[in-house]
């Protein structure tokens, strides 16, 4: 793994709140899977011919004093494991213990990550943020992308050979894959439409699933709308809540 040079910006804002901004460059040789899971900033994915994966991060914090921006530095840590070609990337913090007591009132900072990842077009890739809108391109591979507050838009160099996901709660979901796609199309929205160009025809509605709870027996409806483009193939699945779905054909 190569570092590049590290950068350092810390200030006082006009109002009273320390802010400290840092970024860096790592390089990670040799990988074919991608794994990111960050809370709060936005994440883009570009692919590439080589294969090696160059990540460029940003590290914002705010903080109500120079006690809890010091807290923050130590607590709030970007954790980066390999292991059989595959990176993990993963933004650690206390807000990963699920303690109801924890929060950022309480802690006093709020901590931001913003990546920008070189991958190889043809990885697979898991990546996640809570708070921040999602950007893929260039990629062939299969995988999944999921944010809760912001659009996802994924555009693929080739035609992904195994199944995908991409999902947000608040936010568009707009994909663009290459035509003579051969996939089934789940697309679900609460709160929009859904729209596409490739020649498609419906398959057969899903059963429902039928769980048992407090000794009764319920039948939940899967109630996605499911496409076939092309011969089919693997599974693509598109959802949001609050926001449109496009699946367009690019050239």
């Amino acid at each position: 793994m190569r570092h590049a040079a590290l950068l350092l910006l810390c200030v006082v804002a006009a109002y009273g709140e320390v802010q400290d901004r840092s970024t860096e460059t790592r390089t990670f040789a040799g990988v074919h899977s991608v794994v990111l899971d960050n809370v709060s900033g936005t994440v883009d994915v570009t692919g590439y011919s080589g294969r090696d994966v160059v990540v460029e991060i940003e590290k914002r914090i705010s903080a109500e004093s120079q006690d809890r921006l010091e807290a923050a530095r130590k607590e709030v840590k970007l954790e980066a494991t390999e292991s059989d070609g595959q990176l993990k990337l993963l933004v650690d913090g206390p807000f990963r213990c699920n303690c109801n007591s924890w929060g950022e009132r309480r802690s006093g900072y709020h901590v931001t990550y913003d990546f920008k990842l070189r991958i190889p077009a043809d990885a697979s890739f898991d990546v996640r943020t809570v708070n921040g809108g999602m950007t893929l391109a260039g990629i062939a591979g299969a995988g999944r992308a999921s944010t809760v507050n912001g659009g996802v838009r994924v555009v693929y160099a080739k035609n992904p050979p195994g199944a995908v996901t991409v999902e947000t709660i608040n936010g568009d979901v707009d994909v663009t894959l290459r035509r003579g796609l051969s996939a089934d199309l789940r697309m679900k929205t609460m709160n929009g439409g859904m729209y596409t160009d490739f020649d498609v025809t419906p398959l057969p509605a899903e059963p429902p699933v039928q769980e048992r709870r407090n000794g009764k027996f319920i039948l939940r409806t899967q109630d996605a709308a499911r496409v076939r483009a092309g011969a089919g193939g693997p599974e693509l699945s598109f959802k949001t809540l609050n926001g449109n779905i496009f699946v367009r054909s690019g050239n």
